[in-house]
C-alpha cells in the first residue's frame, strides 16, 4: 500500500495530509478484496452483486474517490502465475485480475507504473512515484513505510535443489554455511536474515536469475513458493531441478 514515509517536522503539514489521502486508497482497496471474495467467482459477470459504493464507502471516501479517478499501481514484475507481465508487457495473473475488478466496481482507473524486478518496484511506492503495489508480503522491517491489506494469497516456500544433489537439503537448518539464492527485497531475504544468519544468501534481481544460478550450480539451493518455481521451470524447460525439502514459511500476499 501507500507508503507512510517520516518526515521532517519542516513539512509535517504537507505529510498529514498526505497521509490522509494515502489512508483513503488503502481502506477502499481493503473493502474491494473482501468484496472480491464473497462473490467474484459466482457473480463477475452480474454487477448488482455487489453494494454500490455510496452503501458502504463514507462520504468523505466518495468524494475522495471522485477527485482521484485515477489511481497508481505497479504489478509485480515476475511472480508467475500470479503476477506478471506477458510477452506484450501486459499485466497478467490473479492480482491483476484483482485490480480489474476493483476498477469496474468503483468505476475507477488505475495507471500502470511498470518496472523491471520487485526491487524496482520498492523504489517507486518509497519514492511516490506509485501508490499501490500488488503480490506484496508484509514484514515488520516495511511497516514503518508501508500499510498492507489483508492476505488474499497464501503459498508454502519449499527448499529447490538440483536433483542429484550431492548433500541433502531436507530443512533450512542443513543449509546453514551454504550459499542460497533468494531474490532481492522478496519477504523471505529477511526472514532468512533473523531466523538463519548461518545462511550465506546470494541475492538476485528476478527469480530466473536465482534459478539459473541453481543450474550453474553457483549457489547450493533456493527457497521459494513451489507456484512460481513450477512455473519458471514449465516455461524455461529447466531440467534436474526437484523440491528437496519442505519449510514452515508461507508466503502470504496482500496489497
Amino acid at each position: 500500500m501507500p507508503p507512510f514515509i517520516t518526515q521532517s517536522s519542516a513539512d509535517s503539514s504537507l505529510f498529514n495530509k498526505q497521509r490522509i489521502v494515502l489512508c483513503c486508497v488503502f481502506f477502499i482497496v481493503t473493502a474491494l478484496t473482501l468484496i472480491f471474495y464473497s462473490g467474484y467467482h459466482e457473480n463477475k459477470n452480474n454487477e448488482s452483486a455487489y453494494p454500490a459504493p455510496e452503501q458502504w464507502l463514507t462520504p468523505r471516501l466518495m468524494a475522495w474517490l471522485k477527485a482521484h479517478p485515477v489511481i497508481r499501481y505497479t504489478p509485480c514484475p515476475d511472480f508467475q502465475p500470479v503476477d506478471y507481465y506477458d510477452k506484450e508487457g501486459v499485466p497478467q495473473g490473479f492480482s491483476p485480475e484483482l485490480i480489474s475488478e476493483i476498477e469496474r466496481i468503483l468505476k475507477i482507473k488505475f495507471k500502470i507504473i511498470s518496472s523491471d524486478h520487485w526491487a524496482e518496484n520498492l523504489k517507486l511506492i518509497q519514492n511516490k512515484e506509485t501508490d499501490l503495489l500488488t503480490s506484496v508480503e508484509y514484514r515488520e522491517e516495511r511497516s514503518s513505510d508501508l500499510s498492507f491489506t489483508n492476505t488474499y494469497l497464501k503459498f508454502p516456500y519449499k527448499i529447490i535443489t538440483k536433483k542429484k544433489s550431492k548433500t541433502e537439503f531436507s530443512s533450512l537448518n542443513l543449509l546453514k554455511g551454504e550459499n542460497v539464492a533468494t531474490v532481492k527485497d522478496y519477504a523471505i531475504e529477511f526472514y532468512l536474515r533473523n531466523n538463519y544468519p548461518s545462511i550465506i544468501q546470494v541475492s538476485y534481481l528476478t527469480p530466473l536469475e536465482a534459478l539459473e544460478a541453481l543450474t550453474s550450480e553457483t549457489v547450493s539451493a533456493v527457497v521459494e513458493t513451489l507456484p512460481l518455481i513450477t512455473q519458471l521451470i514449465q516455461s524455461n524447460n529447466i531440467q534436474n531441478i526437484s523440491v528437496a525439502g519442505e519449510t514452515s514459511i508461507y508466503g502470504r500476499l496482500g496489497i
